[in-house]
């Protein structure tokens, strides 16, 4: 008990990273946009993560974790990636890679960690396992 959950014999555990364009978040909780403004954005990271994850195979069920390498040591809160998260999610289930994004099969998590010694500029990365 109390140890590491591990797949059952020959389950294959897949795994696609999704690179996203964005040194900051265009939908942030703190944001306040205008409606308008924020439904534009929503439906350009939504069709963005539908036309990247295309040719990827259906998981069934899944785990999409949104990560954002930042280059400063600046306080963030990572609750305000979710609205992003959400968008990208569900351009993924636009694609095929599973039938919705409901719990039972889709996890969903978001991340803040410094980027890679010499990174100049943020990025994100959307990484999508198998359960």
């Amino acid at each position: 008990m109390g140890g590491p959950v591990l797949p059952s014999e020959g389950v294959d555990i897949m795994m696609r990273i999704i690179h996203v364009p964005l040194a900051s978040n265009p939908l942030s909780l703190n944001g306040r946009q205008h409606w308008r403004v924020k439904a534009k954005h929503t439906k350009q990271w939504r069709e963005f993560a539908a036309v990247s994850s295309r040719g990827i195979q259906q998981f069934g069920t899944c785990d999409v974790t949104l990560t954002w390498f930042v280059t400063t040591t600046r306080r963030r809160d990572e609750d305000n990636l979710y609205p992003l998260l959400k968008a990208l999610c569900d351009g993924l289930v636009d694609s095929g890679v599973t039938a919705d994004d409901t719990p039972d099969l889709m996890g969903k998590a978001c991340r803040i960690e410094p980027a890679p010694a010499g990174t100049r500029t943020a990025y994100m990365e959307l990484k999508i396992t198998t359960r």
